[in-house]
């Protein structure tokens, strides 16, 4: 029964905003994948802004020796991108809830 269990898990690493939070004072990057006119709204401080459909430029921005914090407005499709840059060889992980959670909890932002 537990091989059948594991069918079941997330495929994805989350981390929660806090953690995260930690974890970028720790030298870890944040990357949000919103479309810029999304970023420049209101993005973490620090943050670079690689959207989503620019992934495969990753290679040109992102350093594969660095853990990446992965974020987005809600996590959804930084789930999906820390996927597909763990795919690529990065240490990614996604930051759950977003920039929703991030700002919630009164953590740094910038615009």
């Amino acid at each position: 029964m537990g091989n059948v269990s594991n069918l079941f898990k997330k495929k994805h690493k989350n981390i929660s905003a806090l953690a995260a939070h930690d974890k970028l004072e720790g030298g870890a990057v944040m990357v949000d994948v919103r479309e810029y006119d999304e970023y420049k709204v209101g993005h973490v401080a620090g943050a670079k802004n690689l959207p989503i459909g620019e992934l495969h430029r990753a290679g040109q921005i992102l350093d594969k020796d660095l853990e990446l914090l992965v974020i987005c407005q809600h996590g959804s499709k930084s789930a999906k991108a820390a996927k597909t840059l763990r795919a690529q060889g990065y240490k990614a992980v996604n930051v759950a809830g977003g920039t929703s959670a991030w700002s919630s909890f009164g953590l740094p932002m910038s615009k």
